[in-house]
Order: C-alpha cells, then structure tokens, then sequence
C-alpha cells in the first residue's frame, strides 16, 4: 500500500487549483490506514448526480467519487467498504444554505 503523502507545497496546488480540499482517513479491518484527499464538489457534478438519482444510486455515487477525487491510496481504489466509507463523507462537503423566499 502507498500511503497519499502530501507536502505544504502539494496541497498549496490543489488549493489553488480546486479551492477546499479535504484529507479523509478510514481505518480498515486490518489496521491499516487508508487516506484519500478530496475536493469540494462542484455544482456541475451535483447535478449531474441529479440526473441518475431516482433511477441509478450506484452511478450518482460513482460520479461523486470520481469528481471530487484528488489523490487516494491504492487501498481505496481496492477495498468497495472503504471507498463507501469515503464516498458518504464527501457526501457531507456539500452545504445546503437555508434559503428565505418573499414575495414582492
């Protein structure tokens, strides 16, 4: 297993490059850590989730994980648990803001 090391000057990239970026960490079975890095997802891979959402739950995940991947460790592309682990938690990165609505 390669564990996803990233310097200062790496993750001083990615932010410039892709805004918020996120380390996730799973502790497997075995013991041993798997860590993948993130970015926020976008609007555009929001509704492009939306279109297979009622009909494809497997493919609205597939597309938020692949969207928002950055770098992973090899354990993660291996292990579907720990991949589902991950994918739920970059389910989390998108806010929903409460919007107020009045007529005028």
């Amino acid at each position: 297993m390669i564990m996803v090391a990233a310097t200062p000057t790496q993750i001083k990239a990615w932010k410039k490059q892709y805004g918020r970026i996120y380390r996730f960490q799973v502790k497997t079975d075995s013991g041993e850590k798997a860590i993948g890095i993130f970015k926020a997802p976008s609007l555009d891979t929001i509704l492009a989730m939306g279109e297979f959402l009622k009909d494809d739950k497997a493919k609205t995940l597939t597309i938020l994980y692949n969207q928002t991947k950055v770098k992973v460790d090899d354990i993660v592309e291996q292990d579907e648990q720990v991949k589902f682990a991950m994918i739920q938690q970059i389910k989390n990165l998108w806010k929903n803001y409460k919007v107020e609505v009045e007529e005028l």
